[in-house]
């Protein structure tokens, strides 16, 4: 996501990938990837960590962590590094994992 690299996100969403952004209005891939691609959704940092990892099943993995961001120029809260809570779905599809679901607000920023 920090080097806007939208063929790798390509791979990683799934075609039915959904994303309820900070928000609130859901958004679908082509959606997501028209803003990375246009600079509507860009950062100049970006950390996860994941905070726990849960497996249900053998197909569905759901992982629960925080995000430090810094939104780029023109964004919204561009310059102010926030902290973010996310939920992601992932499941296997095909020979690997992909992202099928996404959830994310901001909890206020990062350095308080």
């Amino acid at each position: 996501m920090l080097a806007a690299d939208v063929e790798e996100l390509q791979r990683l969403w799934a075609d039915d990938f959904v994303v309820t952004p900070p928000d609130l209005a859901p958004r679908d891939k082509a959606t997501v990837l028209a803003g990375v691609l246009d600079g509507a959704i860009a950062y100049t940092s970006f950390e996860r960590i994941v905070d726990q990892e849960r497996a249900l099943g053998a197909d569905v993995v759901v992982t629960v962590g925080r995000e430090i961001v810094t939104p780029a120029p023109g964004g919204p809260g561009a310059g102010t590094r926030l902290l973010r809570r996310f939920t992601h779905v992932w499941q296997r599809r095909g020979d690997g994992w992909q992202l099928v679901a996404r959830h994310v607000v901001v909890t206020g920023p990062a350095d308080e």
